[in-house]
């Protein structure tokens, strides 16, 4: 069955897909600056629930709703970009078009009888959304996307692993909250950021990552990384993530170690 409609600005295809011989319900929503496709994983008889164009919860409020316990809610960006959930949940205003939100969630959610409305969301004591780019996988506690907004937030504590796609150490990062730009797909981290690969460890307010470069770029005041005694500062640090090296930009300071032959 194909159903096409509107929430908002966007425009919703309906189009359940076939894999290894098993049919998972799916969804493609378009708006001007992504596309979301969404696929519920997800076991019926595990208590996978897939409910479309669902009226009657909220006055003046419709939803869409897929559950797939266990983190099986797919949702892709792009060819280079998914984000792994267990609750999607879109709530669109019937009167106003600008009054609409994604929301990405691993809770287990209570339905009512008839109609079947999300009562209420349980969050697990170490919720889990997943978002992987490339090399890069990043986990958080859910991610918004606001109607007219044109960056996805997900709330932390962040953490993200990037596995190097040569023999280097892989990269790991904390942050307290994360964002991703639906225009360019960038992701950023920001507040208390701490970057770790082998022996060196860097901190900064801000990271901006190219995942496809294998760069980041720290921002603070000052943005600094350290390796055993040496230690490096600047208001931004060019992060070679592959090489594990780094470049201080702008008001640079630094104590370097420094081995006899």
């Amino acid at each position: 069955m194909v159903r096409k409609g509107g929430l908002g600005c966007i425009a919703i295809l309906l189009l359940p897909i076939l894999v290894n011989g098993q049919t998972f319900p799916n969804i493609i929503i378009e708006r001007e600056n992504a596309t979301f496709v969404i696929t519920n994983r997800g076991d019926p008889s595990g208590g996978a629930r897939s409910i479309p164009f669902l009226l009657g919860c909220e006055e003046d409020l419709k939803f869409l709703v897929y559950y797939g316990p266990g983190r099986r809610v797919e949702t892709v960006i792009d060819e280079y970009t998914s984000i792994m959930s267990t609750v999607v949940l879109i709530k669109h205003s019937k009167e106003n078009k600008d009054q609409e939100t994604i929301q990405l969630l691993d809770s287990v959610p209570e339905f009512g009888f008839r109609p079947p409305c999300v009562l209420s969301l349980k969050e697990p004591e170490e919720p889990e959304v997943r978002l992987t780019q490339g090399h890069t996988t990043v986990v958080g506690r859910f991610l918004l996307v606001d109607q007219e907004a044109t960056v996805a937030k997900m709330k932390g504590p962040i953490s993200l692993e990037r596995s190097n796609p040569g023999s280097g150490n892989s990269v790991t990062a904390l942050a307290d909250e994360l964002t991703f730009d639906l225009d360019t797909n960038q992701i950023v981290m920001v507040g208390d950021v701490r970057v770790r690969a082998g022996a060196r460890l860097s901190q900064a307010d801000r990271l901006e990552l190219n995942e496809t470069e294998g760069i980041a770029l720290l921002t603070g005041q000052p943005a600094m990384s350290t390796e055993g005694k040496s230690v490096i500062e600047g208001d931004i640090i060019r992060y070679y993530l592959d090489s594990n090296e780094v470049i201080a930009l702008g008001n640079i300071r630094g104590a370097f170690e420094i081995n006899d032959p």
